[in-house]
């Protein structure tokens, strides 16, 4: 048995996530409480969601079959405004613990590393159009007579290039086993 408590945001209560024989339980805040029986889950999907605030937030996300919905777990949690803990090792436990459950009881379950593949090809397409923008509008502007707010601009964009870069990695669309999770789908401790 695992648990994971996290805070998506300051609009919401905390959510502890338990993994037992029986199934997955979840409880908001210890009010209320339900079990997901792991029989009723379609796929899992682990991947990286870096945001500004949460460089290192990793997200799983479940899909059930009854009701047809998608729950998402966050490796970050919330604290208060521009702060946030990171809970790199107790995601990590949880999320090992609740792929062995799941495999072991549910074997129709899929696995996924990274994201869907229309949601990768469009975001880097996205990425490479932005990229091109910034490329051509420096060049149409004169970039070597540039002030300083150009200077830091460029490096506010390659600075957010080492994160593009290990998204990229990290969310290769591709199916994995429950007992072996590549290493890039889980923050590092």
């Amino acid at each position: 048995m695992a648990s994971f408590t996290f805070r998506r945001s300051v609009l919401t209560q905390p959510e502890t996530w338990k993994t037992n024989s029986e199934g997955l339980t979840i409880s908001y805040d210890g009010i209320h409480e339900s079990l997901c029986v792991y029989q009723n889950l379609k796929s899992v999907r682990l991947f990286y969601f870096p945001t500004r605030m949460k460089t290192n937030n990793y997200v799983c996300e479940m899909d059930f079959l009854n009701p047809p919905s998608k729950m998402k777990i966050s490796s970050v949690s919330y604290v208060s405004f521009a702060n946030f803990e990171d809970k790199a090792i107790e995601y990590n436990e949880f999320i090992k613990n609740l792929a062995l459950n799941v495999s072991q009881q549910n074997p129709n379950c899929k696995f996924y590393a990274g994201k869907p593949i229309w949601k990768f090809v469009l975001e880097h397409i996205l990425v490479v159009l932005i990229i091109a923008a910034i490329i051509f509008s420096l060049s149409f502007i004169g970039a070597f007579s540039a002030s300083a707010m150009v200077v830091i601009k460029l490096c506010v964009v390659a600075f957010s290039l080492f994160y593009i870069v290990k998204a990229f990695r990290a969310n290769w669309p591709r199916e994995i086993s429950a007992t072996n999770i590549p290493s890039k789908v889980l923050p590092s401790s």
